[in-house]
């Protein structure tokens, strides 16, 4: 099958089908680390359709969505014209400075990180957070799970890997193959990248991990062993 790319209609079409179990798959688990978000400011990097940024927005916080896409951006501008305390602008992970300093309370980066291509852009991103990111303010990041990655495939999600995929090397490739629902089947390129990378990353950025926490989009079958599809990382950065 074709892989998708996020810069084109269909893929934006399909991506919607996928999204819209987002904010019951995620939500509940940030809010587990965050707690009340009212009154906050936060950044959505890679906010896609904006389904978790306007949810985010609706719980009182004032929430600034970024994507590099611009018809993922356009579609979130219009469809969320009205939406209060929600703004969408073009951005990239790796480069964040359109934003000054210590901007934002809290920092969401959710199923970006599988996306990007080199080890050095990862750091980077870690590094531009920690710069936005106000003392004792929270970061959360999520991935794959990697009991998910090597598990056998499911109705709605399995991976194929390339000859020389390692699961302990930084940067291996991969591809994601979802079923929203039974009209739509997108395929991604993907990266792996491992846990120790991430709390490397966390620790040179003077960032402690505080949670882990595993999650599935959909309810499993009975006879299956239950395993999530996603990992997510909670962290705080030092006073």
């Amino acid at each position: 099958m074709q892989v998708q790319s996020y810069a084109s209609k269909e893929c934006v079409a399909k991506y919607a089908r996928l999204s819209r179990n987002h904010p019951k798959t995620f939500l509940k688990v940030f809010a587990q680390i965050l707690g009340s978000v009212k009154n906050k400011k936060i950044l959505d990097i890679g906010c896609g359709d904006g389904v978790n940024t306007v949810a985010l927005a609706k719980k009182g916080a004032h929430v600034i969505g970024i994507d590099l896409e611009p018809l993922m951006i356009n579609k979130c501008k219009v469809q969320y014209n009205k939406v209060k305390n929600v703004e969408f602008f073009l951005g990239k992970a790796q480069n964040l400075r359109m934003f000054d300093p210590k901007s934002f309370e809290i920092v969401i980066i959710n199923m970006v990180l599988p996306n990007i291509e080199t080890k050095k852009e990862v750091q980077r991103i870690f590094l531009e957070i920690s710069r936005v990111l106000k003392n004792n303010g929270k970061l959360i990041f999520s991935d794959i799970n990697p009991a998910s990655l090597l598990s056998p495939p499911t109705k709605g999600r399995w991976y194929t890997f390339a000859k020389d995929f390692n699961y302990s090397k930084d940067g291996s490739d991969f591809t994601a193959h979802v079923r929203p629902d039974n009209k739509t089947y997108l395929t991604f390129k993907d990266k792996h990248w491992t846990i120790p990378l991430y709390l490397e990353c966390l620790r040179k950025n003077k960032m402690v991990l505080t949670h882990i926490m595993e999650v599935n989009d959909r309810p499993l079958p009975k006879n299956t062993k239950q395993i999530p599809a996603f990992i997510v990382f909670g962290a705080q950065k030092l006073g």
